[in-house]
């Protein structure tokens, strides 16, 4: 009987596994110091969370949710590209990249992804001030880069380019604090962002509102779920003690 119950546990396991995916994960980092292997895993892993609300958001927006769209467009761009988007979701939700050492000591940026070597690296940028946030965005940042193939420059048509820096004259770099907003209102760029690797980023945090905003609202349904229950009890109590009178 106990071998037949650990069979069962194991063959539930393994359809859970194949029903939900392997989870975006980390190969490595084989270097680094125990507090700094931790901060890549946990982004790796709350990365991984934030992909599995695109998921929900992106078939919202599909199914007319006008809010869950707003947010694909707030990553995107005027004219995002859904089945793009959709199939760069379900690869990047099941993907893995790889890594040397959980921090480049020559690296003072947050991170880099090295097409020659196929590896994430990451510097003090990631390690030190930043929050948690902040490290799972560059996390799914640099794992677009090493999953899904994206790129930082697109040239002046909208299409990406291997480039590093926009060196040419139309090109647009697709970081946030960069060219994004306006590529976004380009629908020549828009249709190509779900290439670009910030825009991931960006949807990451738009899905991450939401689901604080969500919680917010649990939050607030318990506490005037509480409410209502100890008003109503009182007002039981009272009753039944006033009958005695």
């Amino acid at each position: 009987m106990f071998f037949k119950s650990i069979a069962i546990v194991l063959l539930l396991k393994a359809v859970a596994v194949q029903v939900n995916g392997i989870p975006l994960r980390v190969v490595g980092p084989g270097e680094g110091s125990p507090d700094e292997i931790k901060r890549v895993k946990d982004a790796t892993a709350d990365a991984h969370g934030l992909v599995e609300k695109m998921e929900t958001v992106h078939a919202a927006a599909q199914a007319g949710d006008a809010g869950a769209m707003a947010k694909v467009r707030g990553a995107f761009g005027v004219a995002p590209n859904m089945a793009g988007i959709g199939t760069n979701i379900q690869t990047l939700k099941g993907g893995k990249f790889k890594m040397g050492e959980a921090k480049n000591p020559n690296m003072l940026g947050p991170g880099a992804y090295n097409p020659n070597t196929d590896k994430v690296e990451l510097g003090s940028g990631f390690h030190l001030g930043t929050t948690p946030e902040q490290r799972a965005g560059q996390i799914l940042h640099e794992s677009s880069h090493a999953v899904l193939g994206t790129k930082d420059v697109f040239n002046k048509h909208g299409q990406p380019t291997d480039q590093q820096k926009a060196t040419n004259a139309g090109d647009k770099t697709g970081y946030r604090d960069s060219n994004l907003e306006e590529m976004k209102s380009n629908p020549a760029f828009s249709q190509n962002l779900h290439q670009n690797a910030d825009s991931w980023r960006v949807f990451g945090d738009l899905c991450r509102r939401e689901l604080e905003r969500r919680a917010y609202e649990e939050t607030d349904l318990v506490k005037v779920s509480s409410s209502l229950f100890f008003a109503l009890f009182r007002f039981l109590f009272l009753t039944i003690l006033f009958s005695f009178l």
